[in-house]
């Protein structure tokens, strides 16, 4: 296919398109948004459980965004901000995408809440 030929072809396309694409266009970029959130949201998933193995199994600092955190952080306060992290990432997904929640999920999730409450709750591990 020729340059010419792909021009005519893309000028047709706005021809007959443009003015709904024009008519739509919040729409249009609310819903890219949202792709965009809902693929960050994928790539940040196994994020959390990284951190806790590097920092809290095999004593690997923190990466040099998180090394801030990493001064005064105990290897529980670490666990127990992966876990908080990894709540609100499928409550993100769960609110915003619709994704749905098997059993084993919601368990998982629910088993991570109590945790966290039982450590801030009743532990003297963790100073606050």
């Amino acid at each position: 296919m020729r340059i010419e030929d792909r021009r005519s072809s893309w000028r047709e396309l706005a021809r007959a398109f443009g003015p709904d694409i024009l008519l739509h266009r919040r729409a249009i970029a609310r819903s890219y948004a949202f792709r965009v959130l809902e693929v960050a949201t994928g790539v940040l998933a196994p994020w959390p459980l990284k951190i806790v193995i590097d920092r809290v199994l095999s004593s690997r600092p923190l990466p040099g965004f998180l090394r801030g955190f990493d001064a005064a952080a105990s290897p529980l306060a670490v666990i127990v901000a992966a876990g908080v992290a990894i709540v609100l990432i499928s409550s993100v997904g769960l609110v915003f995408f619709k994704q749905r929640l098997d059993l084993p999920a919601v368990v998982g999730l629910g088993l991570i809440i109590t945790g966290v409450m039982v450590v801030n709750l009743f532990s003297k591990s963790v100073s606050h």
